[in-house]
């Protein structure tokens, strides 16, 4: 089951909103989080390929599963509440190191 909106946690809510409401100049450059794939191995992805996040999944070992936009997915042992906190920090990092337009 996809996350959806009236479902989130307060956090996880904030979350959406500042990847709504963010400039798009982070499309322009990639931004990682990085996560804990089903057997415990470190997973790296770009968070600005991310469709949706699932906490239903078949994916033995992982908790939840991240869809990309290529149309694959990745099972991690992270929560969705947890990925989406990543992000936010991730996101709110690279907009801060963002040199000023001019």
């Amino acid at each position: 089951m996809s996350f959806q909106l009236t479902s989130l946690s307060r956090p996880a809510l904030a979350v959406v909103a500042t990847m709504l409401l963010a400039p798009c100049s982070l499309a322009s450059t990639p931004v990682w989080i990085k996560l804990t794939g089903p057997s415990g191995r470190p997973v790296f992805i770009n968070i600005t390929h991310i469709v949706s996040i699932k906490s239903d999944t078949d994916v033995p070992g992982a908790k939840s599963q991240i869809d990309l936009a290529n149309g694959k997915f990745q099972g991690v042992q992270e929560s969705v509440d947890r990925v989406m906190e990543l992000i936010s920090a991730t996101s709110r990092q690279a907009e801060s190191e963002r040199p000023p337009n001019g």
